[in-house]
């Protein structure tokens, strides 16, 4: 997302690399690693990192109350 200005007028705009929602591009993605054997993006050992990263952040804000 991109913001400016320019004089008085103020803009947002937005660039993406498709039109479908998110969900969709997920979906088929999914699809297309069940059906075709696609390789997806993440693999198991970044799903446990990011958990590990869930739990640290969990317990910062345990800690700072």
């Amino acid at each position: 997302m991109v913001d400016e200005t320019d004089g008085d007028a103020f803009s947002t705009s937005e660039t993406r690399p498709t039109f479908k929602d998110p969900y969709t591009v997920e979906i088929e993605a999914f699809h297309d690693a069940v059906t075709r054997g696609v390789p997806p993006k993440t693999t198991p050992e970044d799903a446990r990192r990011d958990l590990v990263l869930f739990r640290w952040i969990v317990d910062a804000i345990r800690r700072s109350k």
